[in-house]
């Protein structure tokens, strides 16, 4: 046990058994109103989350404090943590299934301080929409948005002038509540250093005071097995928001939207997407359900590995053969290079067929890669847990432009061909419902394999 400093808690008597590392001494000591905390791993967050608890609880009778979590068990833990640093003298009463308890360093306890944890996962708790006077954010990555912050917290703060502490480590999705907060407080601070209503911190892993450096070494060396290893070791030991390394990932939530499988014709209403490739590119087709909105099928090659057979015959065979085995209602393709000739050949081969030529402009292509990272991100498009694609969608980048536009292109060294083709078919999904309605050919018109290779 070592004694506990006067700033961090009532008085230098108390013993408690917290030794604080250097950047959670800057953290209590803080006199800006409000402090978000951006910490690598096993950092020590929690910990001084919870001592700040303590420290304010103590410091300040009548007090109420809210410990605020993505999940019951997270408010759990740190609720755990609070107990186990706070002096069995100082508590009043505790609620351990209601985590509520009451605390005071008064002997005669005139004024109680109350702690209360809140699952941000429900509805609501019977604290929100009274006063607080501290509330303590722990892993705010996985509150996925500021709801609570902005309906319920906020408002709370307005007769106490309450004090909010965001602690968590950064969301791997550039765009969390979190991590735009996070940058409007730099830009705050940059352009007035004297702004006290915020204050951040970041803290990589390393370079905190219990940092087992071989072992965070060896972490780095299991992630980097991974397309995005660097960038994940940045963001979970360095504290560091993966667009402000330049990377603009694109697609978030590929691993929840991954949940399909691959299927055989069994009836289904479909639709076809085609991205031509050439000698050495990827030609992707994709088959889509449309009543599902999953990817089924895809076939991936490229052309030019087929010895025997010109590229362009290649693509042709194999896209008849995949538009013969799933029977789709539309098809989709790019018209530029051979995909003008091919569609052609497709309509003069096949008088039911119908074919969307798609021309891939820049500011087309910026629409639906956005239209397609949200239908991803609320899983209304998923796909095959296939390495193939979510590979591609985790490589797929954003970049502002000079001109402060966003381009879009895969990371270099990978492609993008499955993201052209999932573009096209989130294009007909958007641009034909509800106003337009999928038909299939009239059944005196089915398709015959032998019409299909007429010249």
């Amino acid at each position: 046990m070592v004694k506990s400093n006067p700033k961090y808690l009532i008085s230098p008597q108390y013993e408690i058994a917290y030794k604080p590392q250097k950047w959670q001494r800057e953290f209590h000591e803080a006199e800006e109103r409000h402090r978000l905390a951006l910490c690598g791993r096993q950092s020590g967050k929690s910990i001084a989350a919870a001592n700040e608890c303590i420290r304010v609880g103590l410091r300040e009778p009548g007090s109420v404090i809210w410990l605020i979590a993505p999940s019951y068990r997270l408010v759990k833990r740190v609720w755990s943590r609070v107990k186990y640093y706070l002096p069995e003298q100082f508590i009043i009463s505790k609620n351990e299934k209601d985590l509520y308890m009451t605390i005071s360093a008064d002997p005669k306890r005139f004024e109680e301080t109350i702690i209360e944890g809140i699952s941000a996962n429900a509805k609501t708790s019977s604290a929100i929409g009274e006063k607080v006077d501290l509330v303590i954010f722990d892993e705010a990555k996985e509150i996925p948005n500021d709801r609570i912050w902005i309906d319920d917290v906020r408002p709370a703060f307005l007769h106490t002038k309450g004090r909010a502490v965001i602690i968590t480590t950064p969301s791997r999705d550039p765009k969390h509540w979190v991590n735009l907060l996070f940058f409007d407080i730099k830009a705050q601070k940059e352009k007035d250093p004297n702004y006290k209503e915020w204050r951040y911190w970041q803290i990589p892993t390393w370079e905190t005071e219990l940092a087992d450096q071989e072992e965070i070494e060896k972490a780095r060396q299991d992630m980097m097995r991974s397309p995005i290893g660097e960038q994940l070791f940045n963001l979970n030991f360095g504290a560091q928001i993966i667009e402000s390394l330049g990377s603009g990932i694109v697609f978030t939530n590929v691993d929840e939207a991954a949940i399909g499988h691959y299927e055989t014709p069994r009836g289904q209403r479909t639709i076809m997407s085609v991205d031509w490739g050439g000698t050495k590119d990827p030609n992707v087709i994709l088959i889509m359900d449309l009543d599902t909105k999953m990817i089924i099928d895809m076939d991936r090659y490229v052309p030019g590995d087929f010895e025997d057979k010109y590229p362009y015959e290649v693509e042709f065979e194999r896209t008849v053969d995949m538009a013969l085995k799933w029977q789709p209602e539309r098809i989709i393709a790019e018209s530029q290079g051979n995909g003008a000739g091919i569609i052609q050949r497709f309509e003069l081969a096949v008088k039911p067929l119908n074919v969307i030529p798609y021309f891939p402009s820049g500011p087309v292509k910026r629409e639906l890669v956005q239209k397609l990272a949200r239908a991803i991100e609320s899983k209304n498009l998923t796909f095959p847990n296939d390495p193939l694609i979510t590979q591609e969608l985790l490589m797929f980048e954003g970049k502002k432009t000079p001109a402060g536009n966003r381009s879009y292109t895969a990371r270099f060294g990978y492609t993008d061909d499955i993201v052209d083709a999932m573009t096209m078919l989130w294009k007909v999904i958007e641009e034909k419902r509800p106003r337009w309605h999928f038909l299939p050919p009239p059944p005196e018109e089915k398709w015959d394999q032998e019409e299909w290779y007429e010249n």
